[in-house]
């Protein structure tokens, strides 16, 4: 939270795609005009609507929707001990994903670009666990606005999950972006640096909660 409000203030406007039960999100309100709030699960987001109502959040609009680059039906796994973990049905199976055995549904699936009358955000957030790149390719006027982008980056998601690599990640990645952190490991680099970067995170298995990109 230290981290993120540095990035907004009390006129901006936040776009959080994953917010989970919306402990992120009710902070964060706390220090912006209002958060735009997507969330796909549908058992996770009746919770995030008590949890919003329980702290009587005035400035926090909920879409229970899956965000995509195409209009399509997706097949969604429900984790049952980590519901965090819950995400589109992964291209390579694996025992982390569904150890739990989890339901799966099917969920309508949208571009933000589309579906989101608003594309001014100063600040989005993206964790949705292993679909930040369906997403980002259905919101390229969101994130060609938005001032600061924080995106999960896991390489067993983007290899399992999406089945993609470094390049077709940085392929939705919006272009006035000048440099870039990985709070995790205390590094800010000039963008010009974001391949190499990558690339080496992605070969050795390493993540990032979060990168920031910004344009200052």
């Amino acid at each position: 939270m230290e981290r993120l409000k540095t990035f907004i203030d009390y006129k901006s406007k936040v776009l959080i795609v994953g917010t989970h039960i919306s402990s992120l999100a009710i902070q964060l309100s706390k220090h912006c005009q209002e958060v735009t709030a997507i969330e796909a699960n549908p058992k996770t987001f009746e919770l995030l609507e008590i949890n919003l109502h329980l702290n009587n959040v005035k400035n926090i609009t909920l879409h229970n929707i899956f965000a995509n680059y195409i209009r399509e039906k997706v097949e969604f796994l429900l984790n049952t001990v980590n519901s965090g973990g819950s995400k589109r049905k992964p291209k390579t199976s694996s025992f982390m994903y569904d150890f739990d055995n989890p339901d799966i549904i099917e969920l309508e699936s949208h571009r933000l670009d589309d579906y989101l009358p608003d594309h001014d955000y100063d600040l989005v957030l993206l964790d949705i666990e292993g679909s930040e790149f369906f997403a980002m390719k259905g919101m390229v006027d969101i994130l060609s606005q938005c001032k600061t982008l924080v995106v999960e980056f896991l390489p067993h998601h983007l290899k399992n999950v999406a089945g993609i690599n470094v390049d077709t990640f940085m392929s939705v990645l919006p272009g006035h972006f000048t440099k870039f952190k990985l709070p995790d490991y205390k590094q800010e680099h000039n963008i010009s640096e974001v391949k190499t970067v990558l690339q080496k995170m992605y070969d050795t298995n390493i993540g990032e909660d979060g990168i920031i990109f910004t344009s200052n």
